[in-house]
């Protein structure tokens, strides 16, 4: 494990030093990487103070020339089209190296937020969902709002060899497709349900075609929220790209399935159910799964946010709704209490391969989990299998079927952001924990600089 970071402090987890070989082994370490030192071989920066470069970042060929293309986010750049109207820049691979000032970067197309205050870019997917062989490009955006309506949006721009140089979102159907789903309250008053919150992309249904699952965690439905947050599944087909426009409200069974939260509910606070969204398939079914956070999850008689994950395990096209409190071949994750009653389990989810068998593993960041207000933050890893358990609690003693991770001090909130990526070629995934609160120890202008564990 190494540390991508302004800070040279590995953390480590004592526990994993006592994981059965076969199983989650300790990987070979590697020199710590400290951003103040090194000139990296690619390097975007921002012009501008407080835009947000790089909240969401993800990669996909999206000209279809065999390069993967780097998609980056900025939701509060302040483009020509508003203030705070947000964008999303596509570098087009094959040659990215030295140091570029946006928007001086040459091979790029740029996306911007129709109107101010849209900020676009909350979250962001790269996949093929119309299997034409260019990846597609779905951008969240839940802060949209038109004539004081809010009107949580998700755009797809559909990959091309020819997407031109500035494309604004909203203004040309022709590259694009916006999901809605307007929404009113119990009292009839338009509300957001943060609809693009999260994305994620897989193949739920098995049908070949990559499909969009979008978090709406917000959604209630009655005057005490007796339904609690929404994920959609859009199926992808090869004329997903003709419709300018799609109602996830409206849209027939064969389109979409809805992910239906708790229902008969009365919480303290909602428990955001799909703020964040993974895929894989974790049973080798030829069918991904879908993994969901709820990170404010906890009991319904207390403000407490242990939080927990779901995995909706893929089946055939399954009818227009399925429902958390009951579906079947569903997985709860719930979260360990030897950390507070306080982790946000689920507050980040990823799905991939870290050892080499065929099932995909789930990596669930806990960013509030700690001892005595510390807040250290944990990462769990839990080892896909074709069996499937109803439930699988995280307090267990660690062995062959997960990991733990814990932050190595106070306020590091380690888990805050986590992903599965080969980053070293092996053919295996690496576990990568963002911890935005590391420090750097005894550089005093360094605090809260932050880590990425590797």
């Amino acid at each position: 494990m190494r540390v991508i970071r302004w800070s040279l402090i590995l953390a480590w987890a004592a526990i994993v030093g006592s994981l059965p070989l076969g199983a989650f082994t300790i990987p070979p370490q590697y020199p710590d990487v400290d951003l103040a030192d090194v000139t990296p071989y690619f390097w975007v920066e921002g012009d501008m103070p407080d835009q947000s470069l790089g909240h969401a970042v993800t990669m996909g060929d999206v000209n279809g020339d065999g390069f993967d293309d780097l998609v980056f986010s900025q939701p509060t750049a302040s483009p020509y089209t508003g203030i705070e109207a947000g964008q999303v820049h596509i570098l087009y691979g094959g040659d990215l190296r030295g140091h570029f000032i946006l928007p001086g970067a040459p091979g790029r197309t740029r996306i911007l937020g129709q109107m101010e205050g849209d900020r676009v870019g909350q979250s962001l997917a790269v996949a093929d969902f119309n299997s034409d062989g260019f990846d597609d490009v779905a951008i969240g955006a839940p802060h949209v709002v038109r004539n004081d309506i809010p009107t949580d949006t998700v755009y797809i721009v559909w990959g091309s060899d020819d997407l031109p140089d500035i494309i604004t979102l909203g203004t040309r159907d022709t590259v694009m497709t916006r999901i809605v789903n307007p929404v009113m309250d119990f009292m009839g008053t338009p509300v957001s349900v943060d609809l693009g919150r999260a994305l994620a992309a897989g193949n739920f249904d098995g049908d070949g075609y990559t499909d969009l699952i979008i978090g709406a965690p917000l959604w209630t439905l009655g005057q005490y929220g007796e339904e609690l947050g929404h994920v959609y599944v859009l199926y992808g087909a090869f004329n997903l790209s003709s419709a300018s426009v799609i109602n996830m409200g409206t849209a027939s069974t064969g389109v979409r399935t809805v992910i239906e939260g708790y229902f008969n509910q009365i919480p303290l606070q909602l428990p955001l159910v799909g703020w964040s969204l993974a895929a894989g398939d974790m049973d080798d079914d030829s069918h991904d799964d879908i993994a969901i956070g709820v990170p404010n999850f906890g009991p319904f008689d207390t403000s407490a946010g242990q939080g927990r994950v779901h995995v909706v395990y893929g089946r055939s096209r399954p009818t227009s709704t399925l429902y958390l409190d009951d579906a079947p071949d569903t997985l709860t994750v719930e979260p360990s209490w030897n950390y507070g009653q306080d982790g946000r389990l689920g507050s980040a989810v990823a799905m991939g391969h870290y050892n080499s068998d065929p099932y995909a593993d789930l990596l669930m960041g806990a960013p509030g989990d700690g001892q005595d207000d510390a807040v250290n933050g944990s990462a769990y890893i839990v080892r896909g299998q074709s069996f499937r358990p109803s439930v699988f609690y995280l307090d267990t003693t660690p062995g062959t079927d997960h990991a733990i991770y814990v932050g190595n001090s106070g306020l590091d909130e380690l888990g805050a952001a986590v992903a599965l990526a080969d980053t070293n070629g092996d053919g295996l995934d690496d576990i990568i924990i963002g911890a935005p609160g590391d420090n750097v120890t005894g550089d005093i202008g360094r605090y809260d600089s932050g880590a990425v564990y590797e």
